[in-house]
């Protein structure tokens, strides 16, 4: 399962591949379109939310699982890091369907009660 440095470094990869992307302290902006799969993204207000794929990534929105429950399949994404900020917080990486951002983001919830999609690396 990828790091939090794995992520950033394909997120560094693909910026310094495609252009000059805008990173905030929580996302990089415009790079997930370039990670999103070419369909079965829903739309967003009649504007397609999915991405161009140009790096064979084939991003799908998978959901996510919170307390049981399945939601937003086909609307967003959660990937897994196996890195934690802290004891309690784990690393995530998100794309969603309004959105081209490529977002990290931590969960201080028990994180047995949630579930979230598993790329895997290749060494």
């Amino acid at each position: 399962m990828p790091t939090h440095d794995d992520w950033e470094e394909l997120a560094e990869y693909i910026n310094s591949a495609d252009g000059t992307f805008t990173k905030s302290s929580y996302s990089w902006q415009d790079i997930g379109k370039l990670l999103k799969a070419t369909s079965g993204w829903n739309d967003d207000n009649g504007k397609s939310g999915n991405g161009t794929d140009n790096y064979d990534f084939s991003a799908l929105p998978g959901g996510r699982r919170i307390d049981n429950s399945f939601i937003n399949a086909g609307y967003g994404g959660s990937w897994w890091s196996c890195s934690a900020e802290n004891s309690l917080d784990v690393w995530h990486r998100s794309l969603e369907f309004h959105t081209a951002n490529f977002n990290r983001g931590d969960w201080d919830w028990d994180i047995q009660n949630l579930g979230f999609s598993v790329r895997c690396v290749r060494d």
